[in-house]
């Protein structure tokens, strides 16, 4: 029935003309109400029509789709009888499938303008690939197959409450860091992070898109099918998101069996394996890399620290000052060839400054000259010579030997008296009353001579560095067992080196407690643990004040402060009692291994404890930012890049 015939026909049902008139709001009532009837009554027969016109079409449809599937049973049945016939039993059609020792090289095999070609979905590969995943078993992503991850591409990328440059900063990440999110315009919303971070600005991109698949591998490693580990915390959650999991279902492993760094899964259960409690190549158990974990693999690679939050444990320490020794042995096999090639002069440098005249001097100042000297004089063939008491205080303090010959006292004593000042070398003047002799021809070691070789970059600060406080890192004992930042605050006499206004209103700022914490809030929120070295007994009161169940702050416990700092007075003149001097180490050291370092390069402590971060951490994972130069305003992470270390 149409439209117009079902209207008329309710309408002949239902006319008006029943109201009858007598009150205009009962004529107006009785109106409605048999408009209401008419309008149930229209779309009743409109349904009524349409069942009636669509039950001949749907027996159809349901008729057709019945012979098509009896059809495709009855071809599966004859393709599996004839399958069966020609190629025997199935046990050994797995096996007559499998490639013959074919194995497929971890990571992609194919790019294509600069994306991943995935080797399945090649015509080539596609009967083969397809049998080994059958072999291995792999669980693909569900729903659609190419997810998007976003890298930075420049050093760092601030992270806001808002999409707008003059929201809150909530945090921050580092060049390679991989991030998640959906795009509005030129800002990316971050999921399951809270803040934005912009994608480009001024057509300069800070976000580059890149898509991935992700797989479940049930027997095997990533590396088998030529996929890569999933090391990245939130890749785990996603991974685990589009294979079937949750993002809930994703746990931090902390259990007793060592296991590579990685993703996951296990009875429904998503494990993220960090690389602070990971095992390496050489130390991981059968039992841990057994069945039932299953990795969760990626066909993107994602960068070596991902899962790291730069904490180095003391295993850590202790393989990186190897490879440092390992260095220094090369450097000196480079020296003594150039030593064959051309004899050396006579030289020899008569060293009786301790730890303790470096801390009374100032000790950033101090070892900073003693480190660059000593650099130049083994360039230029000479050789450190100390005293047998020397010698054994040095290492008592937890310092590593330099020299190249130790003398008993006597002896010693009897070539200083013999033996002329380094005259040519004015900084020793600074350890003053403690002098330093040089038995060599006149100004064969020069200041002149020293910045040329300076300049040239030919020193390796850094490994000297490591190489002299070694031995202390390896039993200092660290402030948290897990990630943390140092902060070095220096107040004192250092404010009498800041001659200009400018240069004292931005010595105040990088000193600044409450800034400085906020910065920090703002910048790495997800560490709470703080360490604070400093010379003022005033910063360690205001700063244990502040400290609460999520923000832990603790400072070095023997070190010597005073209140507003060192006094003017001591300036060059230090307390350097052994109490001081192991607070002083200690705090180096503190500063040395920390995840993250806050300073001021106004400071040679400060800086000296930078090139000691860089040193020991180099090789190893972490994540950027790691380093704030609070004085200069700037990220000191690439203050390395063309120093050697």
């Amino acid at each position: 029935m149409g439209k117009w015939h079902a209207q008329q026909r309710c309408e002949q049902l239902f006319p008006l003309s029943d109201c009858v008139p007598s009150h205009d709001w009962q004529l107006s009532e009785c109106y409605d109400s048999l408009q209401q009837r008419s309008s149930q009554c229209y779309g009743s027969l409109q349904q009524r029509s349409f069942t009636k016109n669509w039950r001949l079409p749907l027996a159809l449809a349901v008729a057709v789709i019945s012979i098509g599937v009896l059809l495709s049973i009855v071809f599966l049945a004859i393709r599996k009888t004839t399958v069966g016939a020609s190629e025997g039993a199935p046990k050994k059609l797995i096996h007559a499938s499998m490639p013959k020792k074919k194995h497929i090289a971890a990571g992609p095999r194919h790019h294509e303008h600069g994306r991943f070609s995935d080797p399945t979905t090649s015509t080539s590969n596609r009967r083969e690939t397809g049998t080994q995943e059958r072999i291995i078993g792999i669980s693909r992503s569900l729903g659609r197959r190419h997810h998007v991850e976003w890298l930075v591409q420049t050093a760092f990328v601030r992270v806001r409450s808002q999409p707008n440059f003059s929201a809150k900063q909530i945090g921050c990440k580092g060049n390679g860091s991989i991030v998640f999110g959906e795009r509005h315009g030129k800002w990316l919303q971050l999921t399951p992070e809270r803040g934005w971070m912009l994608i480009e600005i001024n057509g300069h991109v800070l976000l580059h898109n890149r898509t991935v698949n992700y797989f479940q591998v049930e027997n095997g490693g990533c590396a088998q099918i030529g996929r890569f580990p999933v090391i990245d915390h939130f890749a785990c959650m996603r991974a685990a998101e589009t294979l079937g999991h949750g993002f809930s279902s994703v746990n931090l492993y902390t259990g007793a069996h060592l296991h590579q760094e990685g993703c996951y899964a296990q009875y429904g259960v998503v494990w993220f394996v960090p690389t602070s409690i990971s095992c390496r190549l050489d130390n991981c158990t059968q039992d841990a890399q057994r069945q039932p974990w299953q990795p969760i693999c990626s066909s993107g690679q994602y960068p070596q620290w991902s899962s790291s939050d730069g904490f180095l444990s003391t295993a850590d320490v202790k393989e990186s000052l190897v490879r440092k020794d390992e260095f220094a042995r090369l450097q000196q096999q480079q020296q003594q060839q150039q030593q064959q090639q051309q004899p050396p002069l006579k030289c020899n440098v008569l060293w009786p400054a301790t730890i303790n005249d470096f801390v009374r001097a100032g000790y950033g100042a101090a070892i900073g000259f003693f480190q660059r000297f000593r650099a130049y004089a083994n360039f230029s063939h000479c050789r450190f010579v100390v005293s047998t008491n020397f010698a054994v205080n040095w290492m008592e303090t937890g310092l590593a030997p330099f020299w190249s010959e130790e003398l008993s006292d006597g002896n010693f004593q009897d070539s200083w008296v013999s033996a002329p000042l380094c005259s040519s070398m004015s900084w020793t003047s600074n350890l003053k009353p403690t002098m330093v002799k040089c038995m060599m021809s006149p100004s064969y070691l020069s200041d002149a001579k020293l910045m040329a070789f300076i300049r040239s970059h030919a020193w390796p600060a850094g490994s000297l560095y490591l190489q002299t406080i070694g031995p202390r890192l390896l039993t200092y004992r660290q402030p948290y067992d897990h990630a943390y930042v140092a902060i070095h605050m220096r107040h004192g006499d250092k404010q009498l080196e800041m001659a200009s206004l400018d240069q004292k209103k931005r010595f105040q700022a990088s000193n600044y407690l409450v800034g400085l914490l906020h910065f920090v809030q703002e910048t790495w929120p997800h560490l709470h643990n703080i360490f604070i070295a400093t010379d003022d007994s005033t910063v360690v009161r205001e700063a244990s004040a502040m400290a609460t169940d999520s923000l832990k702050i603790t400072f070095t416990s023997n070190a010597y402060r005073s209140p507003g700092g060192a006094p003017n007075s001591q300036n060059g003149n230090h307390v350097n009692t052994h109490t001081a001097v192991a607070g002083v180490l200690d705090d180096q050291a503190a500063l040395a291994l920390s995840s993250v370092i806050i300073g001021g390069s106004d400071s040679n402590f400060f800086n000296v404890a930078k090139a000691l971060n860089h040193a020991i951490h180099r090789g190893m994972p972490r994540p950027r930012p790691w380093c704030w130069d609070a004085y200069a305003q700037r990220f000191c992470d690439n203050d390395f890049s063309n120093v050697r270390v």
